[in-house]
């Protein structure tokens, strides 16, 4: 199997977001946005959130160009590409929403969509889904699926592969050097790295063993532990342990024995020099691998296409391993939401372009990866295409519209379209009770803004192995109950269990 950095790393650093989407402005009664000029009425410009890594790609607005030629005569409207650093998006959002300002459409990837919903800061789509996205209102009923109060407040992104679990990459020279021979197909477990750091540590001890590092503000312990967390950040909310598989029972999961194992591996390893002493400061981990820095990364997608793409990414000859068995859970129907949020002028124009982008080949790919014949070029495979090395537009971020017509990059093959359909049946043999719920955190929210004060406090130190778990666990688990854990995941065993009448 394979996988692609998709930046699996970006979304825990991004965790904080749990205390985000503060904020509550109703949206003004703004005139209608199509102004009139010489008689003619222009067409409504839509501004939708492009979320970057480091610098602003270069060639933005030549791609928002060539997406306008196509909007202008298919849905009567125009784009705007709003860059938003991702490190940053949480906080924006919440200055948009409270000043009013006009975005129409964002992934809600770094945000607490639950938070947003209780701050009134998104629009409910219920009314609007079948008059203006007609596509989407055509699509398997599980992506729309998984409500808040009953109500559609987002559309997820449409995954080429169902089921993706927790990876780690390394680099394929070493493993042959040290003599190890896994394949995308192995799932590997502690004792597995544990053998396989320290042959590559032997060999190599100025090299980081573990790629693991960045602000980490939440849980990691998800690419080890198969759990259900209902898609709230930090496991905040509680979870339900193997994947949900078999249990209803939700459970603080820092208090199991589960992740008192993980703490033990990662201070083991830690103390062995496999985890890089700048690991809670750094800033620039995802790029450890690229620059021959470190034999792994950590905190990756298992998937198939996820190695050639990871290989891709980085520059070097790669395999993503897996964790875990691949799962169906909570959030697998609801990744990412695409929101409209509440200071939209016209949300049902933006919803318009979002069901055009999701249905639009070509929009699609436009907005993943620019322009055809300056950004890449088609390969003599059908839908893989070749990067070219001197663009000037880059998008890290998968989130735009229906998967399945988004392109592979070379290495890839168009196998893997059929690979991810087998991977996803397979996926739907271990499906979680909660598939389909949601939790909605709106009688909590203080205590979750507190548990993720805390989890700042304690995670890093103890995940990154700087502390003796017999020592700070106990610490942490005391300040997680003073914050209001277990009232937290009552309310959310409580919404659970009537969810799951309405099931039966």
């Amino acid at each position: 199997m394979k996988k692609g950095l998709i930046i699996l790393a970006a979304v825990m650093l991004l965790s904080a977001a749990l205390a985000g989407c503060f904020g509550s402005a109703g949206r003004a009664d703004a005139p209608d946005s199509e102004t009139e000029t010489g008689g003619a009425v222009e067409p409504y410009n839509v501004v939708i959130s492009v979320f970057y890594v480091g610098t602003v790609p270069k060639d933005l607005e030549l791609v928002e160009e060539a997406i306008n030629k196509i909007t202008v005569d298919a849905i009567d409207c125009t784009v705007t590409l709003l860059p938003i650093s991702a490190s940053e998006a949480s906080a924006k959002f919440s200055l948009w929403v409270s000043n009013g300002e006009k975005i129409d459409l964002m992934s809600s990837f770094p945000l607490d969509l639950g938070t947003c919903i209780a701050n009134n800061s998104v629009v409910q789509l219920d009314d609007l889904l079948s008059e203006h996205a007609p596509y989407i209102s055509s699509l398997d009923k599980r992506y729309l699926g998984s409500k808040y109060n009953g109500g559609i407040y987002g559309i997820p992104v449409m995954q080429r592969t169902y089921g993706a679990v927790g990876g780690i990459v390394v680099r394929n020279d070493i493993m042959k050097e040290v003599g190890l021979n896994y394949t995308e197909e192995d799932i590997v477990d502690y004792e597995d790295l544990d053998a396989m750091f320290a042959l590559v540590h032997e060999k190599y001890p100025e090299m980081i063993t573990y790629g693991f590092g960045g602000t980490l503000l939440g849980t990691a312990a998800g690419y080890f532990i198969p759990v259900e967390s209902f898609s709230v950040a930090g496991m905040g909310a509680g979870v339900l342990m193997n994947g949900g598989v078999d249990t209803t029972e939700i459970v603080n999961l820092f208090e199991t024995d589960e992740y008192r194992e993980y703490l033990d591996w990662m201070r083991r390893w830690n103390q062995a020099g496999y985890i890089s002493p700048d690991a809670a400061t750094t800033t620039d981990a995802s790029e450890w691998l690229k620059a021959g820095r470190a034999f792994s990364s950590a905190n990756s997608i298992a998937e198939p296409g996820a190695s050639e793409s990871s290989s891709q990414s980085c520059g070097r000859d790669v395999t993503v391993l897996y964790q875990q068995e691949p799962m169906v859970k909570s959030d697998t129907y609801s990744a990412a939401p695409w929101i409209i949020p509440i200071t939209s002028e016209r949300p049902e124009k933006a919803l318009e372009f979002l069901d055009f982008m999701y249905e639009s080949k070509e929009v699609a790919n436009l907005i993943q990866y620019g322009i055809e014949g300056v950004h890449y070029d088609m390969t003599d495979e059908d839908m893989i295409i070749k990067l070219r090395e001197d663009r000037a537009y880059t998008n890290l971020f998968g989130l735009y519209g229906n998967k399945m017509n988004v392109y592979m990059v070379a290495p890839n093959k168009n196998s893997v379209y059929e690979e991810s359909a087998v991977f996803s049946e397979r996926a739907l043999e271990r499906t979680s009770t909660a598939a389909g719920y949601r939790f909605v955190p709106e009688n909590v929210t203080a205590e979750l803004a507190a548990i993720s004060n805390v989890m700042g406090e304690y995670i890093a130190s103890l995940e990154y192995g700087f502390v003796d778990v017999d020592t700070v666990l106990p610490q942490f688990n005391q300040a997680l109950k003073n914050a209001g854990i277990d009232k937290v995941i009552a309310e959310n065993q409580k919404q659970f269990d009537e969810w799951l009448k309405t099931q039966e």
